[in-house]
C-alpha cells in the first residue's frame, strides 16, 4: 500500500519484487542503467561547467609570473 501511495521510504527490494510478480523483472536493469540516471548526468554537466570557467585578467595590473610590471621578461 505504501508503494502504491508513492511513499519514498519504500525499499528498492519491494519495487523489484512487485516487478517480478507482474513479469517485468527485466525492467530493474533498465531502471539502474546509467544512461537513464538524470541526476548523475546533471552532476557531470555541473562539474564540467565549473572546470571550464576561466579566470578573467586582473584589473589591478599585477604582473604574471615571469613578467615584470612593464610587460617585459625579467
Amino acid at each position: 500500500m505504501r508503494m502504491e501511495k508513492g511513499d519514498p521510504s519504500v525499499s528498492m527490494g519491494v519495487y523489484a519484487t512487485a516487478l517480478w510478480l507482474i513479469g517485468r523483472s527485466q525492467a530493474v536493469a533498465e531502471l539502474a542503467a546509467p544512461e537513464h540516471d538524470q541526476g548523475a548526468l546533471e552532476e557531470v554537466v555541473r562539474v564540467a561547467k565549473a572546470r571550464s570557467v576561466r579566470k578573467r585578467p586582473s584589473i589591478y595590473g599585477t604582473a604574471q609570473r615571469g613578467e615584470t610590471e612593464d610587460g617585459g621578461n625579467p
